[in-house]
């Protein structure tokens, strides 16, 4: 799979439709499915060897932690030529399966202009499903260090081709989706281990689109119109149809990966591992207890008081379970209503030329023109096309949510293209976005009113009324960080900050306690110390 370099010319600098000068690809999926060759197969199509990826034998992975290679390519398109250097066209499928390295080799294809280089970061993540039982440990992994870069271009989803879409599939998969579902919506799945032998006895087998088959058992069992991609990652050196093939599918793979919005990392969630979770009950007890010290700390000053200052202090608690409520909606409405684009939905043609069963049989030279719908929840923003090379897309239209184009391809070309739809989080969310904002407003109301008593309460009564502000929000946050710990899904952005706590076993110690909570809220941690 060498690529003969122009070293005569050098392809100018990448500049990115997308303003962005780096294109970020998380690479996941089980283990021993073809990640870390894939990465190695594109370092290969660059032209930069292997990189020094490790790749895994048949019994476990050798990924034990996410690794970032960089890789900077320039997109080709590639054909076979004879020992002459002529293109060899229109010849069946069974001619060019048999096709010998003496009888024919790989070339790229001579374009009128110069491509660019383009640096793709490909982060490839330890595989699930791995020999020791570590999935929930690694995806806690694979979250966090995703939660430490800018944006991502892009996810893909590895899986053999050889392996059905099985209950392990359904579980990771289900993973994605309910931690980061903005980047799921564009995940892009690749069927790895697609080799030219096995794709030719099953068209002897008289199946006509196995890729095809693919496809739709994936959207039967996800709901989903994901762009699908096959390739044989390691093709055999003896066949220069077997590596064209995949030259051109790597290629095709790029370009689509290169045509999408970065999307910035945002509102990632991370299913707790059992270690996690037993960490996490030891401080939600820790906090219980903190909690009826405070409240009773707080009794014993509403005890002590006069009639006009018990009522001060219940107007106070008010007041701070008011401002609680308040904060929280406004931390939720951030989190769903801004301005950043997110993935609506793609669309995906795929439909391949046939020698024979196109032009001889049905005397066709061209495929026909394929006119794609999409509708999405809320108005399109942009929309991202690729195709491959010989396809381009035309008669686009975008009005608010719906958009249609068609994909046309030259004579005797396959038809491959994807269409990516993006729209803003604010529309997307909206109508959760209104339901919030309403409840906010009612809460403001409330609040307003017992700020009202409150003042008139002050001027009867004396108390020491910082003191009791101290309890009650102490109070409160405890209560706030309990339901944070007894959830199962909690935020990436804290995991950095306390992951080394987690590798305690037992119980852990009281420093240890004090110090997880200080990571969320410092003035917890305080209360803690003097309280605790």
């Amino acid at each position: 799979m060498d690529q003969d370099r122009d070293s005569e010319s050098i392809p100018p600098p990448y500049s990115s439709q997308n303003g962005s000068s780096e294109i970020n690809v998380l690479v996941v999926g089980e283990t021993q499915h073809g990640k870390s060759t894939l990465v190695q197969s594109i370092s290969s199509y660059a032209g930069a060897g292997d990189e020094g990826i490790e790749i895994g034998d048949n019994s476990q992975s050798c990924t034990r932690k996410v690794g970032r290679y960089s890789i900077t390519t320039t997109i080709n398109q590639y054909q076979l030529v004879d020992n002459n250097g002529h293109p060899i066209l229109e010849q069946p499928w069974k001619q060019l399966y048999k096709l010998k390295a003496r009888e024919a080799r790989v070339e790229k294809v001579a374009e009128a202009r110069q491509r660019p280089l383009i640096t793709f970061n490909f982060f490839d993540t330890p595989g699930l499903g791995d020999s020791g039982g570590r999935d929930m440990e690694i995806m806690v992994d694979i979250l966090g260090h995703l939660a430490t870069l800018k944006h991502v271009n892009a996810m893909i989803y590895v899986r053999a081709a050889d392996k059905p879409f099985s209950t392990s599939f359904a579980k990771f998969f289900d993973y994605l989706r309910r931690s980061m579902p903005s980047l799921c919506n564009g995940l892009i799945i690749l069927h790895t281990k697609y080799t030219t032998a096995q794709l030719n006895e099953a068209l002897d087998r008289g199946e006509d689109d196995p890729e095809e088959h693919r496809r739709q058992t994936f959207a039967k069992k996800t709901g989903l119109d994901l762009p699908h991609f096959f390739l044989d990652n390691e093709p055999s050196e003896r066949s220069p149809f077997a590596q064209l093939r995949t030259l051109n599918e790597t290629s095709n793979l790029l370009s689509h990966v290169e045509s999408q919005v970065p999307l910035e990392v945002t509102g990632l969630r991370l299913l707790k591992t059992e270690r996690i979770h037993r960490f996490q009950s030891f401080v939600a007890s820790d906090l219980r207890e903190l909690t009826r010290r405070l409240e009773a700390r707080w009794e014993e000053l509403r005890k002590a008081a006069s009639v006009a200052e018990q009522l001060t202090m219940d107007t106070e608690a008010e007041t701070t379970r008011c401002e609680a409520a308040i904060e929280q909606i406004e931390s939720q409405i951030r989190d769903i209503g801004g301005a950043g684009l997110e993935i609506l939905g793609t669309r995906t043609v795929a439909q391949d030329y046939k020698i024979y069963k196109h032009l001889i049989k049905n005397v066709k030279f061209n495929l026909k023109d394929q006119t794609v719908y999409f509708e999405g929840d809320c108005k399109i923003q942009d929309v991202r096309k690729s195709a491959s090379s010989g396809c381009k897309w035309g008669s686009e239209s975008t009005r608010g949510s719906s958009w249609h184009g068609t994909l046309s391809s030259n004579m005797m070309r396959s038809m491959h293209g994807t269409a990516t739809f993006y729209g803003r989080t604010c529309d997307i969310n909206a109508k959760e976005v209104a339901l919030l904002r309403a409840s906010a407003n009612q809460q403001s109301t409330q609040l307003d009113f017992i700020r009202n008593q409150a003042k008139k309460l002050r001027r009867l009564a004396g108390g020491d009324e910082e003191m009791v502000k101290k309890l009650r929000g102490g109070i409160e946050a405890c209560n706030r960080q309990i339901k944070l710990a007894d959830s199962e899904l909690y935020e990436v952005s804290v995991h950095e900050k306390v992951k080394d706590l987690y590798k305690v076993d037992g119980r852990p110690s009281r420093p240890a306690v004090i110090q997880f909570i200080e990571a969320l809220d410092p003035e917890l941690a305080m209360l803690m110390l003097s309280y605790g």
